[in-house]
């Protein structure tokens, strides 16, 4: 068997992975409420194990704390979802201004890279 034939066979032998996405990301953001609630899917064939999402705010200009909201994820089957929220409110201090600065959330699933992924 030549070596092409046997990368596809091998390729037609793997169970597939978890693929972990971050979907529907809304961010509610006013003086008093700061929200960001998230859906995280596995559109991938095999079940990820728990990891974490990080919710990162950026801000213009820089603080010297960047805001972050750090939240567990359990397990999911392929295609199941939840959603997590992201309350920063309690981080709003004089020292960030209050979090006026942020202007974008990033939100990351698994930047360790715990889950096998497609």
């Amino acid at each position: 068997m030549n070596t092409r034939m046997v990368s596809v066979f091998a390729l037609l032998l793997l169970p597939g992975c978890a693929d972990l996405t971050v979907r529907d990301t809304q961010v509610v953001w006013t003086n008093d409420i700061k929200l960001v609630p998230s859906t995280i899917a596995n559109v991938g064939l095999r079940t990820s194990v728990p990891t974490t999402v990080y919710f990162d705010g950026d801000e213009n200009p820089v603080s010297a704390v960047r805001p972050q909201v750090v939240a567990n994820l359990d397990a999911l089957a392929p295609g199941q979802s939840v959603v997590r929220v992201a309350d920063f409110s309690s981080l709003a201090r004089p020292g960030n201004a209050f979090l006026v600065n942020v202007r974008t959330i990033c939100v990351r699933v698994d930047p360790k890279n715990l889950v096998g992924e497609s």
